[in-house]
């Protein structure tokens, strides 16, 4: 293999891993009670990235996910990575005026959440 083909990107990387085995297995939860296959995940990351690009997150834009752990994450950070956004993940444990701070220090532009979480994010003042 020559350095030109060598993913150039983590998306590049992600897109052609998706293209070489799309029928195999690429994210299952503990027990295997859900899985998704590179066929589905590469979708659905499509499908983020195309809303979050509706929704007018560009390059350079952060995305704050504050979520349980769940197979749901993954699309939604893979596909914030595919507009150009840097993404992370917020201890969903942090009090309100810790999160305040979070947001604020990351320059938050877009923040998704679980429903659970959504009372403690207003008491922030995010």
């Amino acid at each position: 293999m020559t350095t030109s083909e060598h993913p150039a990107t983590l998306c590049e990387a992600f897109q052609r891993t998706a293209a070489i085995d799309p029928d195999a297995v690429a994210l299952r939860t503990p027990g295997g009670a859900q899985t998704l296959t590179w066929r589905q995940y590469a979708a659905q990351v499509r499908q983020v990235a195309a809303g979050l690009a509706g929704l007018g997150l560009r390059r350079g834009d952060t995305v704050s996910l504050m979520m349980a752990n769940r197979i749901e994450f993954y699309p939604l950070e893979v596909g914030a990575q595919h507009v150009g956004a840097t993404s992370f993940s917020v201890y969903n444990t942090l009090p309100a005026e810790q999160l305040t701070y979070v947001f604020d220090n990351a320059g938050t532009k877009l923040l998704i959440c679980e429903e659970q979480y959504v009372d403690r994010i207003r008491a922030s003042g995010a």
